[in-house]
């Protein structure tokens, strides 16, 4: 939606921002920026007529018909500029925003030249000028240092009252340690926790968090917590936690003063650690489900008392060889398991990091949890292993019920080695869906592909309905997570996204099988382009192409595919039926690109060559009929290569079909 914005109003001049550094003022300016915050249209003083009132109500759209407490929640979920802009839409939508729960983050507010200094007076007047209540707070961390007098105005505002979420973020520089950060902390403002009896969601970072401040804290309603960056007692914490009854999600990340972290919760579901500490006990947590380490201490011990729901574990590092994880009498030392006394058949997710894939480790971690489905493994350094199995683990093989569903190979390079590795789930993990190899983006060609489907014998894999996926250029790893409601996802290791650049898929860990209708512009008719997208769009029916380049000369692709893509062919099922290749000219690289569709595609019903006025003649379509072998076709339901000239209708329904 575009707008413009009004002059500077009367109300905005008027508006004082609070003190940033205590004794020295910072006044509002009326910038482009903060002008944007007003509604483009002004307030008219006159009464409109009774015959205008009544129009105006007729025309209404149904959103605009809900009560004002309705429409306000629906603006607290925008940003704040987005939320600001619904001022515009009609005089009914005029006073919602000022009067709906205010979401501010700092982030989303505009900045002129003098950056830190416009965005605090845009905070000001806003939280001044405020007259509902607020939603969510989202400030630097860093604030609370430098800026420590201008916070505590801005929290005691009744413009935050009954705040649910306080996000104090911190971003620390690369260059920086933060222990030494941690040392010279402050204390917060009081004022930071006036709102213990309403929020549901908080991160806390680059403080101090004192005994007395924290002793008596209640937070009756929170779901949500991150301690990032502070300093805090042992004591301290295990208050804060105490205090949380309905605590479902903690992330502790740079925790200095503690030795030894005690989890006691009846609620908690997620865990994510990244700290110094020597100890993370797991005393008393019934619900946990996920327990995270961000990054592990080198000697890090965790004990894991009692956690019946726990799911998923990770990611557990081999390179530390003197930290350990008990299970009860089980011991796991680094990656090897050192005690085997008891089992964990909770534990459905696993991620691990390995100097390289040790099929002998994999294996030892299988039988401590025998109910895995999903392993994540990824590999730091070159394989030295020859991973031989076929007679070592014989006996493996007759004992141990493979559960395994899903498996990510992550710097994945197809060497020898590691696809003996590959091989040996794939010819006997009987439940196995999709393993998924992550690979450099020199490797992420159909050559590549091919090679690997030949080395991992996909062809005698033991389950049918295993499928062979490759990715590149994800970088998914929970060492990244610094948000609190990353670990609420239900698979956080899983990189869920693809990534297109142009029309090549940089990144694909799943599929869209809901689209059915795809419309693209090409260079040139490529078909490893195309065999890439049918991958991402394993039920695509309809297919339109477009290309820029006509010129044979300029065609660097010949579209050989009798070979090249065989293991496609095995694997997959083309559901296309229909195809229209738009500036068709007849050559070769076309013919090639066209003839694979043509005699492998089983449920194709018209394919449609859009041709130029020179080439619309009887003999032209003779021509390509034998070109493509059209008595050969894979579908016997369509006769004939349909020749189009001169394209202008188009249908609606399908709005890249041509109605001709």
């Amino acid at each position: 939606m575009e707008m413009e914005s009004a002059g500077p109003s009367a109300k905005r001049e008027q508006l004082a921002a609070p003190a940033i550094h205590g004794n020295a003022p910072l006044p509002v300016v009326p910038t482009a920026e903060a002008i944007d915050l007003e509604p483009a249209v002004a307030e008219r003083s006159e009464e409109p007529s009774p015959g205008a009132e009544q129009d105006e109500e007729e025309s209404l759209d149904h959103i605009s018909r809900l009560p004002d407490h309705v429409l306000g929640e629906v603006i607290s979920l925008l940003t704040i500029m987005e939320g600001s802009r619904t001022q515009i839409l009609a005089s009914r939508w005029r006073h919602l925003w000022r009067a709906a729960p205010l979401n501010l983050d700092f982030c989303g507010l505009p900045a002129s030249n003098n950056m830190l200094p416009s965005r605090c007076a845009l905070v000001s007047a806003i939280i001044a000028a405020h007259q509902g209540s607020g939603r969510r707070l989202c400030l630097p961390a860093r604030h609370l240092q430098c800026r420590a007098d201008a916070v505590d105005a801005w929290l005691r505002s009744h413009a935050l009252d009954n705040l649910q979420e306080l996000e104090f973020y911190f971003c620390c520089a690369k260059h920086c340690d933060p222990e030494l950060v941690i040392e010279a902390l402050l204390p917060p403002p009081a004022s930071i926790f006036r709102f213990s009896s309403t929020l549901r969601a908080a991160t806390i970072s680059n403080c101090y968090l004192v005994d007395d401040m924290v002793e008596t804290l209640r937070f009756p309603h929170l779901r949500k917590l991150a301690l990032m960056c502070v300093k805090i007692s042992e004591v301290s914490l295990h208050n804060i936690i105490s205090g949380c009854p309905g605590l479902e999600c903690l992330l502790l990340s740079t925790i200095s003063s503690i030795r030894c972290h005690r989890i006691n919760s009846t609620t908690l579901r997620s865990i994510g650690i990244r700290s110094s500490s020597e100890q993370l006990i797991i005393e008393d947590a019934p619900m946990l489900e996920r327990l995270l380490y961000l990054e592990m201490n080198m000697q890090m011990q965790i004990l894991v008392i009692s956690a019946p729901k726990l799911e998923t574990l990770g990611c557990i590092p081999e390179k530390y060889t003197d930290s350990k994880i008990v299970f009860g009498s089980t011991v796991i030392q680094g990656l090897r398991i050192d005690s085997l006394a008891t089992v964990v058949r909770t534990v459905k997710i696993l991620s691990i990091h390995m100097l390289f894939f040790d099929q002998d480790m994999v294996i030892d971690l299988m039988r401590c949890f025998p109910c895995l489905e999903k392993l994540y493994a990824k590999e730091k350094s070159w394989p030295w292993d020859g991973n031989p199995w076929h007679r070592k683990n014989w006996d493996l093989l007759t004992s141990l019920d493979f559960r395994l569903k899903t498996i990510v190979l992550r710097c994945y390079h197809g060497t020898r080695l590691q696809a003996h590795f590959a091989t040996f789930f794939v010819q006997n993990a009987r439940m196995l869906e999709s393993m998924i190899l992550e690979v450099e983006s020199c490797d992420y060609n159909g050559d590549f592909f091919e090679k690997q489907h030949e080395m991992l014998q996909m062809e005698n894999r033991a389950s049918r309905g295993a499928r062979l996926s490759f990715t590149t250029g994800c970088h998914h790893d929970v060492s990244g997570i610094m948000h609190v409601d990353d670990l609420d996802l239900a698979d956080p290791f899983a990189c869920s996204n693809f990534l297109m650049k142009g029309l090549r898929i940089d990144n694909q860990a799943t599929v869209v099988g809901t689209v059915k209708i795809l419309a693209i512009y090409m260079l040139y008719f490529s078909l490893d382009m195309v065999i890439g997208l049918m991958r991402c769009f394993p039920c695509l029916e309809k297919l339109y192409m477009k290309v820029i380049i006509l010129h044979s000369y300029l065609i660097g692709e010949k579209n050989l595919w009798r070979r090249k893509h065989l293991n496609f062919l095995r694997s997959h099922e083309i559901r296309l039926k229909t195809i229209v290749m738009r500036y068709c000219r007849g050559i070769w690289a076309q013919v090639n690109f066209a003839s694979f569709f043509v005699l492998n595609a089983r449920v194709l019903e018209s394919i449609r060559l859009e041709v130029a006025p020179c080439n619309y003649d009887e003999g032209f379509f003779e021509e390509q009929h034998r070109m493509l072998q059209m008595e050969k076709r894979a579908s016997r339901g369509k006769k004939n290569v349909e020749g189009i000239h001169d394209v202008s209708d188009l249908d609606l329904a399908h709005p890249f079909a041509c109605g001709c």
